[in-house]
């Protein structure tokens, strides 16, 4: 079994390494490095947040269709030297733009999720569909117990199957983790973040564990032996443990929010 903090089952361990902080690739193995961001060997220049970054628009043509439409279809671009890029950092693009030169997905920071986030959203504009395949590898090789979240929102937000996948995987190796460290608030945003995942995995341990479950319809006392008490609000729901001989609460209503 993986280990229930740093590992993840189904992550592929002889993947290749993502993050690269050193290497500039240049030289024989990818010797289109030595356009990169040289402004004097360059035809467009893309300008996001005070920052110039140079590219080859043949070069981009070849790897993207959007850039081809971008420079062939007669639009401002396909004339203009500078180009402005919004809604964009300029690291990301500088990510997106060495991917492009030399296949290798390229990280300052490997946890850099809202970097990671604005390479993803210029991989799926551009239509760049082996860059998303990298970054899903390196998130893959990341997951955690801390960003489980964040990165189970990337994977549904680009449709990263294989990603969603080790998410529902962990979830379950660390459900009870999950259940016994957060509270009613923290669960509910971990299953909202996980696109109602939690909920499912929560549902199948309870089965496979023999829980018994009871709906109530209004507010209920129920007197476990004669020593305590526990107080039910509408709408929510009790299990009984075997094991541990006691009742318990839990809201699924409010777990299966969107």
């Amino acid at each position: 079994m993986a280990n229930p903090v740093s590992g993840h089952p189904g992550a592929d361990q002889s993947a290749p390494v993502t993050i690269d902080s050193t290497s500039d690739h240049k030289g024989l193995r990818f010797p289109e490095m030595d356009y990169y961001m040289d402004e004097s060997r360059s035809d467009v220049i893309f300008l996001i947040d005070g920052h110039r970054i140079p590219a080859l628009k043949q070069y981009l043509s070849i790897k993207s269709e959007v850039f081809r439409g971008m420079f062939t279809n007669g639009f401002k671009e396909t004339a203009d030297r500078e180009v402005v890029v919004e809604d964009t950092s300029a690291e990301a693009f500088k990510v997106m733009l060495r991917y492009m030169y030399c296949e290798r997905l390229v990280l300052p920071e490997g946890q850099d999720f809202q970097l990671i986030h604005h390479v993803l959203k210029l991989a799926d504009y551009y239509q760049l569909f082996r860059l998303i395949d990298s970054c899903e590898r390196h998130l893959i090789a990341t997951i955690g117990l801390e960003n489980v979240e964040i990165i189970a929102r990337l994977a549904n937000d680009y449709r990263m199957s294989d990603l969603i996948s080790v998410v529902k995987a962990f979830l379950d190796t660390n459900f009870n983790h999950f259940l016994s460290s957060r509270d009613q608030s923290s669960l509910n945003s971990l299953n909202t973040s996980t696109d109602n995942l939690f909920f499912e995995i929560m549902t199948k341990n309870f089965r496979k564990t023999k829980l018994f479950f009871e709906p109530m319809t209004k507010t209920r006392t129920y007197c476990a032996g004669a020593k305590n008490s526990y107080g039910y609000q509408e709408s929510s729901h009790y299990y009984y443990t075997p094991d541990a001989g006691q009742y318990s609460t839990f809201s699924f209503d409010k777990l299966h929010e969107s």
